[in-house]
């Protein structure tokens, strides 16, 4: 019973399908004066079935459709059609809504499909990932097994380099100790051109040397001689020096000069010119004491400390060659046999035996030893075989036949490599490139076409290039001579000129381009020519036997400077005592320091005088300094000066090598500076009449005109500023006498 009129508007909004399911929104739903009980009551239908309607309500929308299992099946029955009409029942009250129809259109083949689809391309995705990873996972094994074979090379390699070098280190073979020298035939330099490469270092010395023994300047004579008694005024001299020091324009580089020129003026003078030297000292201490004292004498900054580098190498001249100038040579001698017991790279002049870290050569260098015969340009023989290392260059072997025939012959005397031709005389019968050189000689070339070419650059020929054998006789000739002998008794090889590409010997640059070739044969060249790299690290202990070589003339060279207490040079004693007086000057806390002494002294002789000659024995000898001698020098001249330091040196693992092979040594040689420098205070003092007793200077090998006109120059370029600074009145050498003396003349 409905109770009162219902009137009810609906329609049919929305239809969701799902498969076979059917739902049927409807909207628009007015339901008047129905009482909730009727509307309760409310069903739908789709065709003859009634379908559940979950809620009725005024404002919201109703949604009904067949029960669960309801499919189109279910409806169609045994109907031949498939549209079916649906209706809308509250109460007694039925409205039709409209009409529903199943149309066939297979959309269950499409979701069919495109599940086939999405399954076939997950598949194929599937299939790549896995070829893409087992073809990721072979190429990281063959990674693996190539890096394993590489790590299993570089261990042999080191095992093999640790091996040879502990069995070098425990045998010492090829030790150099047998080798005496004869003091008569170390080849000192003639006494200019010490004086000059000590005076002049940094200049062209045959010029210099060669102006000092002419002897000529356009200044004329009458001044010149004037200009001398003016030098010979103590007041002057100071004011002079002390004039042109102030000048802005007036350069370390000039100081060093007038200090020079000034030493060769009053050469025949030494007293007057050590007074004039400690005099220049007590100002410049005057100066500097209260400032940074510890910093005094350290550089050469003023004229009075160059001039005392310049007094020093005169004092100590005949000390230096009767006591230390034998030790000295013999040590550098020694250097080079040491050097030549192993390969030596002729271009970046690394050794395998080295004393510096960074001079060791690294590269795995495969080498034999050869006993040749020796013949000098002269016919002259050696006495014995000449050892030579197949893996020297052709310059190489030159330059030691020629020291093993002509033993200690001045450097300045040697002809240079370059004018020496090196002729290869095989033993009968042996066969070279294929053919028998039964007759004749041939010369061997640095560079030729023999020459083994990597990429851009080329391999300098060495005796292996060129097959030579033990006994085989190598005969140095003149290069002239060489190429006007018939060529009937020399076969030659035709010369090559490399200049367009890059050379090297034993380490090949890392950095140089590739030929412009095939790539094919760039890599080819570079698989032949590769070597394994060792670090440098692995062959530190070779620092430690080459020390060991050389260790007893190291110590027999220190020995004669810090530790002959009983023969002190007379120069050494009169500058500490004056040295140790001038620490009356410091402040009260500064006096009370011991060390500020102790490093006047280092910084006056070991630093000033004596590690000039040990890193520069060429200023005393007439030899020649290569660059790995040099190398050697250095290490030994941080021993010799860090053996005068008082510094406490904490060295640990991650310390400098240079400085941890001589870390022993260091110690040692400090105690026996510590005695010394005690022995010398305890020496009785002596006066500058006794220095220049005891230096005996040699007579000056050329005449003083040219250092004093030098001189003269610096006083008119500044005559108006000396002239100032000159006294007015008196007897001599007076403002006006300056002015009239540097006034030009016509």
């Amino acid at each position: 019973d409905i109770g009162s009129p219902c009137h009810i508007n609906m329609t049919m909004t929305q239809i969701h399908r799902f498969g076979d399911q059917v739902t049927v929104m409807i909207g628009n739903l007015r339901c008047h004066n129905a009482t909730v009980s009727v509307l309760e009551e409310s069903e739908g239908l789709i065709g003859r079935f009634v379908c559940v309607v979950p809620s009725v309500d005024e404002v919201k929308e109703s949604v009904f459709g067949p029960d669960q299992g309801r499919t189109k099946r279910a409806l169609l029955g045994n109907q031949e059609t498939d549209r079916f009409p649906v209706k809308m029942k509250i109460g007694y009250y039925e409205h039709k809504l409209g009409w529903i129809a199943y149309v066939e259109k297979g959309f269950q083949m499409i979701y069919i499909y495109i599940g086939a689809g999405v399954v076939a391309i997950f598949m194929m995705i599937f299939i790549i990932l896995v070829v893409k990873n087992r073809h990721d996972n072979r190429h990281i094994i063959d990674l693996e097994k190539k890096h394993q074979h590489e790590i299993d090379k570089v261990e042999a390699t080191y095992a093999k380099a640790a091996r040879q070098e502990f069995t070098e280190l425990t045998l010492m073979v090829e030790n150099t100790a047998n080798v005496k020298i004869d003091p008569r035939e170390i080849p000192y330099r003639i006494y200019c051109d010490y004086l000059v490469h000590i005076m002049f270092p940094n200049v062209d010395k045959k010029k210099i040397l060669n102006n000092l023994q002419l002897d000529q300047c356009e200044v004329p004579d009458y001044q010149i001689q004037e200009f001398r008694k003016f030098l010979n005024n103590q007041q002057f001299l100071i004011t002079f020096i002390d004039v042109i020091e102030r000048q802005r324009e007036f350069q370390v580089a000039h100081r060093c000069e007038v200090a020079s020129y000034l030493t060769i003026a009053l050469y025949s003078d030494f007293s007057y010119l050590s007074k004039i030297l400690f005099t220049l000292l007590d100002t410049l201490i005057k100066n500097d004491i209260n400032k940074t004292p510890k910093l005094l004498l350290r550089a050469t900054k003023s004229v009075a400390e160059k001039l005392l580098t310049n007094w020093l190498s005169l004092a100590l001249y005949d000390y230096l060659c009767s006591m230390t100038g034998p030790s000295l040579y013999d040590l550098c001698y020694r250097i080079l046999l040491t050097v030549e017991l192993g390969p030596l790279d002729f271009v970046t002049h690394q050794a395998r035996f080295a004393l510096s870290q960074d001079k060791i050569l690294s590269e795995e260098v495969e080498f034999r030893k050869l006993e040749v015969q020796a013949e000098g340009p002269d016919g002259t023989r050696a006495k014995s075989p000449v050892s030579v290392l197949d893996c020297d260059t052709i310059s190489q072997v030159k330059g030691k036949l020629y020291r093993a025939i002509y033993r200690h012959q001045p450097y300045s005397q040697q002809p240079p490599l370059e004018t020496l031709s090196l002729l290869w005389t095989p033993q009968a019968g042996q066969v070279q490139s294929g053919q028998s050189l039964q007759s004749g000689s041939m010369e061997l070339c640095d560079y030729d076409e023999r020459m083994t070419e990597m990429g851009a650059e080329k391999k300098f020929n060495t005796l292996k290039s060129y097959k030579v054998q033990s006994d085989d006789l190598l005969t140095l000739t003149m290069f002239n001579d060489y190429h006007q002998a018939p060529m009937s008794t020399i076969r030659s090889v035709k010369r090559q000129t490399v200049s367009e590409v890059s050379r090297y010997h034993l380490v090949k640059n890392i950095n140089s381009d590739m030929d412009f070739r095939s790539p094919a044969v760039n890599k080819r060249q570079t698989s032949s020519s590769s070597t394994t790299k060792i670090a440098s690290e692995a062959y530190l202990p070779s620092l430690i036997r080459t020390k060991e070589h050389l260790c007893k003339v190291l110590d027999s060279m220190m020995s004669t400077v810090f530790m002959e207490s009983n023969n002190i040079p007379a120069a050494v004693k009169c500058l500490f005592d004056y040295l140790d007086s001038k620490t009356e000057l410091l402040n009260d806390r500064d006096r009370q320091d011991p060390e500020i002494a102790h490093v006047w002294k280092t910084n006056s002789l070991p630093l000033r005088f004596w590690i000039n000659i040990i890193k520069n024995p060429q200023f005393l000898f007439d030899i020649e300094k290569p660059p790995i001698m040099d190398s050697y020098l250095s290490v030994i001249g941080q021993c010799f000066m860090d053996s005068f330091s008082l510094a406490t040196m904490t060295l640990n693992k991650d310390s400098s090598a240079n400085k941890l092979v001589y870390n022993k040594e260091v110690n040692q040689y400090r105690k026996a500076v510590d005695k010394w420098y005690r022995d010398v205070r305890q020496a009785p003092p002596v006066t500058l009449r006794a220095v220049v007793n005891d230096s005996k200077l040699p007579a000056l090998p050329f005449r003083t005109k040219f250092a004093v006109s030098q001189l003269f120059g610096y006083a008119r370029k500044y005559q108006s500023e000396i002239a100032a600074a000159l006294p007015t009145q008196g007897q001599h050498f007076t403002r006006s006498d300056f002015e009239v003396l540097t006034k030009p003349r016509s």
